[in-house]
């Protein structure tokens, strides 16, 4: 075989392309880690029995939110149409979500009450815009490192908050985005209208997943879980159809973490729920959370178990000091709210040990 020699040039050309493919790796495996470090928390680590969760650019979210960034476009040079061409909710959630086993095969069986759900069914929903992507990802963060796999549907209110997140679902964590759902709920301007809008909201997602013989946990994003309050439920399952956080006072009902049984009473609720919040009218809309509070004695057959204030304190009581000294053993879920929007949450998880992302 006749030797090959090659020029000077030819020579260090090829040595250049090797030292730029070997920067290129090395920056990307650099770029890599420091996306994926998380801060470690009060939360003891799952020593690895979960992969890193994929974090996104978090930045270009909000530019594209804030109307900053560029618009995404399709292949056609059109608006991207994800959302404008999406069924109605209840037709997506129906081809993706796995009904809980009925006692028997007929079309109106009768969901099972006395036993407890396998964790693949039932649903924990939760809704999430383009503000609080980050609380979010700090959430589901702690739900990580509890090792805890159950069924997740997070509801994105916006298309940018769906893409990013989308890019991860799995069978186990799905995605929705539901862009013009019919609901008749009074729309109103302004950040905290907007926000009472989107709690308001959840009420339908809710009703849906019921209807369709699902059980539903329904939290909020602003929270951390410490210990597992599933184990909670599981415990009790066939004592009560439903289970409520207490706010305010620990007498007001917080839906910021609620499990609703699938019976027929429990969907009645639900529904007399929406129904109240549909025909708020005027400038003093209420709260999905005091509209709970007048639907339930409604329903008072309906057995609820009231969760223990020391395990599910609100922010108020957690993120004081002296009230967390007393009860820092019995708490399994710290929730972020009374501090504001989302840079007071942020501060405050921050201050306290609870924030395990590194942006």
């Amino acid at each position: 075989m006749p030797k090959v020699e090659l020029s000077v040039s030819s020579q260090f050309c090829i040595l250049l392309v090797v030292q730029v493919l070997v920067s290129v790796a090395i920056i990307g495996t650099i770029t890599y880690m420091n996306q994926s470090r998380i801060i470690p928390g009060p939360i003891q680590p799952d020593n690895g029995k979960n992969s890193q969760p994929s974090i996104g650019n978090y930045q270009l979210l909000i530019q594209n939110a804030d109307g900053r960034g560029s618009q995404a476009h399709g292949q056609d040079g059109k608006a991207n149409p994800l959302g404008q061409n999406l069924k109605h909710f209840k037709d997506i959630v129906n081809s993706q979500i796995q009904k809980r086993p009925t006692r028997d095969d007929q079309t109106e069986a009768t969901v099972k009450t006395d036993a407890p759900p396998r964790s693949n069914k039932f649903v924990i929903l939760t809704s999430v815009n383009a503000e609080f992507v980050d609380i979010a990802e700090n959430w589901l963060e702690s739900l990580r490192r509890l090792g805890i796999r159950y069924n997740i549907t997070m509801v994105a209110e916006d298309q940018d908050t769906f893409k990013y997140f989308s890019i991860r679902a799995n069978r186990e964590f799905r995605v929705l985005y539901q862009k013009q759902y019919a609901f008749n709920f009074t729309r109103r301007y302004g950040p905290v209208m907007m926000y009472q809008e989107l709690i308001r909201r959840r009420t339908v997602y809710i009703r849906t997943l019921l209807e369709q013989g699902n059980d539903v946990l329904l939290v909020d994003v602003d929270t951390v879980w410490i210990k597992n309050p599933v184990d909670l439920i599981l415990k009790e399952y066939a004592l009560y159809d439903i289970w409520l956080a207490q706010g305010y006072e620990n007498h007001i009902p917080c839906p910021c973490f609620m499990y609703m049984k699938s019976t027929s009473e429990v969907v009645a609720m639900v529904r007399e729920w929406v129904k109240r919040l549909e025909n708020q009218r005027g400038r003093s809309l209420e709260s999905d959370q005091v509209a709970l509070t007048k639907v339930l004695p409604l329903f008072p057959d309906i057995p609820i178990q009231k969760m223990s204030f020391e395990k599910f304190p609100t922010g108020k009581h957690y993120f004081d000091r002296a009230w967390l000294a007393l009860h820092t053993k019995e708490v399994y879920v710290a929730h972020g709210n009374h501090l504001g929007r989302h840079d007071g949450k942020k501060k405050k998880l921050k201050e306290f040990g609870l924030w395990m992302l590194n942006y």
